[in-house]
């Protein structure tokens, strides 16, 4: 299997809540931060949303739901991260 052409960065390291991702469900949307391999247009990483399709002991398997331009992943490309990977949680607030 060859290594991942990017990287994904921990929340603590960019001052947020290290234990945001702890805790979740097959279903829910989470934001991850992507480091590029490489510069693009002078931006070397990218957020991005990903719905969680598998929890297991010590990550989650989730699919990239928008489309990257700075990090080399696709809408449905598979991704496994843990949870201080995950830098935001999708909350869907309905109007009251």
């Amino acid at each position: 299997m060859d290594a991942a052409p990017w990287t994904l960065v921990v929340a603590e390291d960019q001052d947020l809540d290290p234990d945001v991702g702890i805790g979740l469900g097959v279903g829910q949307w989470v934001r991850l931060l992507f480091e590029a391999p490489e510069p693009v247009d002078g931006f070397t990483s990218e957020s991005m949303w990903v719905r969680i399709t598998e929890v297991l002991a010590t990550h989650y398997i989730g699919v990239v739901d928008n489309g990257p331009m700075v990090v080399p992943l696709r809408v449905g490309d598979w991704v496994a991260f843990r949870p201080e990977h995950v830098i935001e949680i999708w909350e869907d607030v309905e109007d009251e």
